[in-house]
């Protein structure tokens, strides 16, 4: 498996995020809310999603880099055949947080091999 996140594993389109928000399952920890629901594909897909309590851009999009970054060292651990929506919320968190909040939230739900 790649270690980059490729094209493919974005999650993309109205409909999709749709089903994901409304019928996936969901896990929440401190600063993050994933939600989960099988995908029928060889591959995880992803969306990051930060909700409107960041005040500046640059902020909001630091924090979806990170949580880019913090899944894609992540992933060769987890399952395959999900499309997976992170909920972002403000507070001061770095990468190693973020990290250790996916491997908690991955842990939990079941989704780690």
């Amino acid at each position: 498996m790649r270690k980059s996140l490729t094209r493919n594993e974005r999650l993309r389109g109205r409909s999709n995020l749709r089903r994901v928000f409304s019928k996936a399952a969901k896990s929440e920890q401190r600063g993050l809310r994933v939600y989960y629901i099988e995908n029928g594909l060889d591959w995880n897909r992803i969306a990051v999603c930060p909700v409107r309590g960041f005040k500046h851009a640059v902020v909001r999009n630091r924090e979806k880099r990170l949580c880019r970054e913090a899944y894609r060292q992540l992933k060769d651990k987890l399952k395959h055949g999900y499309d997976l929506a992170f909920v972002l919320y403000p507070g001061k968190h770095n990468l190693s947080d973020r990290y250790r909040q996916l491997d908690a939230v991955f842990e939990r739900v079941g989704l780690k091999r």
